[in-house]
């Protein structure tokens, strides 16, 4: 009789709609909604939006826990050649002394610190690693496994913590940076400069910020 019962329910709850199946991915759905705001909630609380590098304090960054595209600060540049091989052309970075090697197919620039002399030797660099930069398009990668393209959100897995401007209405663009462990007159160092467009990034920079790495 209580099988008959229980038949009979299972009947009336299928033909009136109202039964566990469809009920059942309603409640799932809104789960997963609400696991999709408290993540994107979780990695947003990392950032904080600041309004002039001075708010920039000290960050997780080292020479040795970062690389962008196989490559850390302080590295030689005979390391460099057999990483990337021989630069698409050299001279040096903006207004400063550092030799600069670009690889226009990477997108990607390397500039070395510059030990002083009388002129920069751009082919042979005796500074280590000062910088390294990479835009779109390009594949190359940090060793957090995230690049161009790449998401904020894949981009904060990888950090605990993270400094923003306000993201520019106009451009629909923003900086994010996270910073080192070392610092020289309230500047930290090694930094990683990310630029996005929307929520991708365009632009990478691993730099140490002028000092000697």
């Amino acid at each position: 009789m209580k099988k008959a019962i229980l038949s009979s329910i299972l009947v009336i709850s299928a033909l009136s709609g109202c039964g566990f199946p469809s009920t059942i991915p309603n409640v799932e759905k809104q789960i997963n909604q609400s696991e999709n705001v408290a993540a994107l909630e979780d990695y947003r609380n990392k950032i904080k939006i600041i309004k002039s590098d001075s708010e920039i304090g000290s960050g997780e960054l080292t020479k040795e826990n970062i690389a962008l595209g196989g490559i850390h600060i302080g590295e030689s540049a005979e390391t460099v050649r057999k990483l990337l091989g021989e630069p698409t052309s050299k001279g040096v970075l903006n207004a400063t002394p550092f030799p600069l090697w670009t690889y226009e197919k990477l997108n990607l620039s390397v500039a070395f610190y510059y030990k002083g002399g009388a002129n920069p030797q751009i082919d042979n660099p005796k500074g280590g690693v000062v910088s390294i930069t990479v835009n779109e398009p390009s594949d190359i990668k940090t060793d957090r496994g995230f690049g161009i393209g790449s998401s904020l959100k894949e981009v904060m897995q990888s950090f605990q913590s993270a400094y923003a401007y306000e993201k520019r209405k106009d451009t629909d663009t923003q900086y994010v940076m996270i910073s080192g462990s070392s610092s020289s007159d309230n500047t930290f160092y090694p930094s990683l400069g990310v630029l996005l467009k929307g929520d991708k990034v365009t632009s990478i920079e691993l730099s140490n910020k002028e000092e000697q790495p």
